[in-house]
C-alpha cells in the first residue's frame, strides 16, 4: 500500500513539473485480482500518502471516486487492453531509455513498473507472452515512485 501511495503521489503531485497531468494515468494490479485505475484528480488531489491510502480503500470497497475506479481484473486482462499503444517494462537490465527510437511523447506509452521485489514468475510469463520490450532508466534499482517521476521528467525533456 505504501509503495502504491508513493507512486500515486509521484504521478500526480510531485513528479510532473510541466507535463499535463490530464495525460497521465496510473493503473495498478493489486494481488492479481483487482485493477485500480487513477486519472488526474484535479482539485481533488489527495495530499500525502495517508489521503491516497484512504482513496484506495474507498475504491477497493466498491466506492469509486471522480478520478479513481476499481474492477475485478488481473494482469492478463489488462495486458490485452494495453496493446493499443507502446508498452514498456522498466528493468535495470533493459535497453537504455535514450536508445529507444520508437518512444513517442505524443503517442500513448505505457510503462510497467514492479515493486521492490520485482515481478513474480507468473507476471514474468505474462510479460513474455506479450513480448513486452524491456527498457532501463539506469543500472541501479530505484523506488517505483522515483521511476515514475524519472519517466515523466524524461518525457518533459523530450517535448521542450
Amino acid at each position: 500500500m505504501d509503495i502504491l501511495c508513493r507512486s500515486l503521489a509521484a504521478c500526480f503531485d510531485w513528479g510532473p513539473a510541466t507535463w499535463p497531468k490530464s495525460m497521465l494515468e496510473l493503473v495498478a494490479v493489486i494481488a492479481n485480482k483487482v485493477t485500480l485505475r487513477v486519472q488526474d484528480p484535479g482539485k481533488l488531489l489527495p495530499r500525502g500518502e495517508a489521503q491516497w491510502a484512504e482513496t484506495i480503500r474507498r475504491v477497493l470497497n466498491d466506492s469509486s471516486t471522480d478520478f479513481a475506479t476499481g474492477q475485478k481484473a488481473a494482469l492478463p486482462e489488462l495486458m490485452a487492453e494495453l496493446h493499443q499503444g507502446h508498452v514498456w517494462v522498466l528493468e535495470k537490465t533493459g535497453k537504455p531509455f535514450g536508445e529507444i527510437k520508437t518512444m513517442n511523447p505524443d503517442g500513448e506509452n505505457t510503462f510497467i513498473v514492479g515493486d521492490h521485489r520485482g515481478f513474480d514468475s507468473q507476471t514474468q510469463l505474462t510479460l513474455d507472452d506479450h513480448s513486452i520490450y524491456r527498457i532501463s532508466i539506469g543500472k541501479r534499482s530505484y523506488l517505483s515512485s522515483h521511476c515514475i517521476a524519472a519517466i515523466i521528467s524524461k518525457f518533459e525533456r523530450m517535448v521542450v
